[in-house]
């Protein structure tokens, strides 16, 4: 399958619109990763709130232990302090949550972005060049089998404008008619040329017998 039109300027532009369709994708995947870290950063708080948490049920299950030691007033003093620690550990577990949903959140944006990216680079620049591509590849393989100049000519009698086919030549209509090899090349080279390929191949000349 052809990639690039045969033309210069034709080409050109090929290979323009692709060094801008993969820049656009890596654009697009730099972004992302920027918007990624920027929805995740929504997920900071959370994590100060899960370490202070952390460090509160920490120290209180630690005086807590220690006061469960002095006699008497041991374990009575200790329960409210072993439920201040169950508080602080909930507030850590919000935290760990705020991160998770932040995460999250974080995930489904950058997936929908480049979503979009894609999509668009596939409908403005992927799928025109493989219907290009599909195009050329039946173009060049007709042009080349039997009776393709002639089908080529019909075409570009029906579809070119009037001020391309006089260009060719001013009796171009009744040379095709006539069925003459030269005008008919130029026709299918000028229905060709809308996709940027080459004239069709000139048919090999019989070789001279020997008299």
């Amino acid at each position: 399958m052809p990639l690039y039109a045969d033309h210069p300027i034709r080409r050109s532009r090929q290979i323009i619109a692709d060094s801008l369709g993969v820049m656009w994708c890596v654009g697009a995947i730099v972004i992302a990763r920027g918007i990624y870290s920027l929805v995740e950063l929504l997920g900071r708080p959370g994590k100060a709130l899960e370490d202070a948490g952390n460090g509160m049920s920490g120290n209180l299950l630690n005086a807590s232990d220690r006061i469960k030691d002095v006699p008497l007033v041991g374990d009575s003093v200790a329960s409210p302090l072993d439920s201040a620690a169950g508080a602080a550990g909930r507030l850590a577990d919000a935290g760990e949550a705020i991160q998770d949903t932040a995460r999250v959140t974080a995930i489904v944006v950058t997936l929908v972005f480049l979503a979009f990216a894609f999509g668009v680079a596939a409908v403005v620049w992927l799928l025109p060049r493989w219907l290009w591509a599909r195009r050329a590849r039946e173009a060049r393989r007709i042009s080349e089998s039997a009776g393709g100049v002639e089908l080529f000519a019909v075409r570009a009698l029906a579809r070119r404008r009037l001020p391309e086919l006089a260009a060719l030549c001013e009796d171009i209509v009744p040379a095709w008619r006539r069925g003459d090899p030269a005008a008919l090349r130029s026709l299918a080279a000028l229905e060709l040329r809308r996709l940027g390929l080459a004239p069709p191949p000139e048919p090999a000349t019989a070789a001279a017998r020997p008299g």
